[in-house]
């Protein structure tokens, strides 16, 4: 039981380590406007360009929703703000 545990956080910090500041921007600007259109022309992006990259950020994060992705976010931003908080006290 205690090896699966161990599996499951290593998979999630791998996870959690593996998302790239563009892509927490992409998932960011999602919140903010519901149609991909307005999302792509945000970025800068064509919209099939922003398919492949939302493609590739809910495979990376093994999500399957927007509301997947915010959550993910919350958690990627909390456990970046821990690591930092954690090298400051060493």
């Amino acid at each position: 039981m205690m090896k699966n545990r161990h599996r499951l956080r290593a998979k999630i910090r791998n996870r959690l380590s593996s998302i790239s500041p563009l892509e927490l921007h992409i998932i960011e600007v999602m919140e903010l406007h519901n149609d991909k259109n307005e999302v792509a022309e945000h970025l800068g992006f064509s919209e099939q360009k922003l398919n492949a990259m939302k493609k590739e950020l809910y495979r990376k994060t093994g999500c399957i929703s927007i509301d997947d992705l915010k959550l993910y976010k919350e958690v990627y931003l909390m456990s970046k703000k821990n690591q930092s908080r954690k090298l400051k006290e060493t």
